[in-house]
């Protein structure tokens, strides 16, 4: 069985010190228009097949609210309630070491994996994955393995990039 595995950016996002004036509480959030494309984003890719068995993400807010809207969204078009596991190995200035995400016990019978995280991990991901990435807030690359394992600090490069999800 291949292994998919995609890296997202979570969605723009405001911090708690100017959350207030935009009506969004005291709290880091995502904004109207984050919240917008990470649902967009999750329709595209339940739409093109590629709902995910996990979902994987950074404890931080932003990331966590993206995640749990992103399963939302799996959830209303494709009928598949996705676990969902906050790991601190992808929070906020991981980099490399946010591979360890693909570690936990539920990525093994996994064959699809979302990992949801910050700038810069998700380009230091993407290059050991051997592919240079760009991710603007809200973006999500789908990897495809050439092997039945998931990469790790000792196998690497072992995945290609053949798609990215896009906000429209």
């Amino acid at each position: 069985m291949s292994k998919t595995a995609i890296l997202m950016r979570h969605g723009h996002y405001i911090d708690g010190e100017n959350a207030k004036a935009f009506g969004l509480g005291d709290k880091e959030a995502l904004t109207p228009q984050g919240r917008a494309d990470v649902d967009d984003v999750a329709e595209q890719m339940a739409e093109a097949g590629n709902t995910p068995d996990v979902i994987i993400y950074s404890p931080a807010p932003r990331t966590t609210e993206t995640a749990m809207r992103m399963r939302e969204v799996f959830k209303r078009v494709s009928g598949r309630d996705i676990p969902m596991i906050a790991d601190r190995d992808l929070a906020d200035g991981a980099g490399i070491y946010g591979l360890k995400a693909f570690e936990n016990p539920v990525c093994a019978e996994a064959k699809t994996v979302l990992v949801i995280s910050h700038e810069p991990n998700i380009t230091v991901m993407g290059d050991y994955f051997g592919s240079r990435l760009f991710p603007q807030k809200g973006q999500a690359f789908l990897f495809e393995a050439s092997s039945e394992e998931w990469p790790s600090l000792k196998a690497q490069k072992n995945l290609r990039h053949k798609v990215t999800f896009r906000p429209r």
